[in-house]
Order: C-alpha cells, then sequence, then structure tokens
C-alpha cells in the first residue's frame, strides 16, 4: 500500500547568481540549470552582451547549379527553403539563357539600329545595387520575336493599352547580366545611344565587383547620369 501524507523533500542544488553572486539553492525539481536567482539580475546580466545562444544557427546548403556551397536561415541570409545560391543559378536552372547567342555583324548592326530608335537603356535600384535594364518596344511584334529568336535572350510581352484609340504594343526586355552582354555585341554600331550603353556596362561591372553596395555616392552618380542621358526635350 502506498505511503500517504506530505511527499517527500527533494534533494536541493545549489548555484551561484551569475549577476549578483548570490548563494542560491533550488529544489532538483524546480529547475537543475538555473543560473539567476531572479528575473531582473536575468535581465540586467543580459545588457551589453551578445546572446549567441539566441542567434539562429543557419543551415550549409550546396548549390544543384554550380556546386558552391551557401548559408542560408537567419538574419541577413536566404531563407531555409532556398535551393540555388543565387539569382543567376536559379534562372540557369530554369533554362533562361544570360549571355546572347554569337551574332553575325549585320545581326548586330539591326539590332543595334532598332535599339538606337526603339529602344531604351536605364537603371534602376534593386536593395543596395544598380541593376540595367534594356527595353524595346514596337507595334509590330514580328520584329521583337526575330531578336528575341536571334540573340536567344529576353521575353517579348504585349503592352496594355491605354485607350481603344491606341494600336496594340509590345516590348522586348532584359535585365541585368544579359542587357550587358548583349550590349557588348552591340556597342560597336550604335550610333545615339553608345553613351547609355558604356555607362551600363561600367554599371553592371560595379554591380558584380559589389562596389554600389559600398558606395552609395557611386550608385547616385550613376543613377543621376543615366537620367541625364535620357532626358527628353531640348538639352
Amino acid at each position: 500500500m502506498a505511503s500517504r501524507g506530505r511527499p517527500k523533500r527533494s534533494k536541493d542544488i545549489d548555484f551561484d547568481c551569475l549577476h549578483c553572486r548570490k548563494h542560491c539553492s533550488v529544489p532538483e525539481w524546480n529547475n537543475a540549470k538555473k543560473k539567476f536567482c531572479s528575473k531582473t539580475c536575468f535581465h540586467r546580466y543580459r545588457v551589453g552582451r551578445p546572446q549567441d545562444w539566441l542567434k539562429i544557427k543557419p543551415d550549409e546548403k550546396i548549390c544543384p547549379q554550380c556546386g558552391g556551397t551557401f548559408l542560408c536561415g537567419g538574419k541577413g541570409r536566404p531563407p531555409r527553403y532556398q535551393l540555388h545560391c543565387s539569382r543567376t543559378c536559379n534562372v540557369a536552372a530554369q533554362g533562361y539563357r544570360t549571355e546572347a547567342k554569337p551574332l553575325s555583324p549585320a545581326e548586330a548592326a539591326y539590332i543595334a539600329g532598332f535599339i538606337d530608335g526603339e529602344g531604351c537603356i536605364s537603371f534602376y535600384r534593386r536593395q543596395h545595387s544598380v541593376n540595367v535594364k534594356l527595353i524595346a518596344c514596337n507595334c509590330k511584334r514580328a520584329a521583337l520575336d526575330w531578336i528575341a529568336e536571334t540573340t536567344g535572350i529576353g521575353s517579348v510581352t504585349k503592352h496594355t493599352k491605354g485607350s481603344a484609340k491606341h494600336a496594340a504594343s509590345y516590348y522586348w526586355q532584359l535585365n541585368t547580366k544579359a542587357a550587358a552582354d548583349l550590349l557588348r555585341h552591340i556597342r560597336p554600331y550604335l550610333k545615339i545611344k553608345g553613351d547609355q550603353a558604356d555607362l551600363a556596362i561600367e554599371a553592371y561591372r560595379l554591380h558584380e565587383n559589389k562596389t554600389f553596395a559600398d558606395s552609395p555616392e557611386v550608385r547616385e552618380r550613376f543613377l543621376n547620369e543615366i537620367r541625364a542621358l535620357n532626358k527628353r526635350g531640348p538639352s
């Protein structure tokens, strides 16, 4: 038959508070790993101390596209569900090209003339960097489809009409690496937008070197220069 009455007192565990150094004792069933005598000492002890035990430990993954390793999980790192190490590897894994096909002099000259007349070279902000954007618009989709097929990069999209009076228009767009690579191919044949192309090629180089992220002044200077080159109206 089990004994009745008050249960026996458990063994006490002695410890010294890490903050006030006060000698304390607690029952073994309460908390065997207790380090502070009160919540006040716990919070005061944390002031000005790095809490390594609170930091989320990242996971190390291997990118299936390039084979490189990267960390994910926690503040300042990609989420744990990310499969590839970068946006470039993610795009390449989906079958999209980021480099133009080899172009003949006639093809490069035709595309350069089309960009001079119907294209636009601009920049856009993305986090702490500047990316290159190349767009060509036209009401005839056949020409844009030919450029996309010849270069192997970019996609043609239908533009939403502003009103029923406007004709349907289409645009072909490239971003970042693909835009800079094509501009290198057609740069010798550009007559009007040569300065914008030179600035875009240099901007992509600084983007790859992480210069824009480290120098906000350089980032703003490039944005102001491309705005000045693309300004409409009398100069």
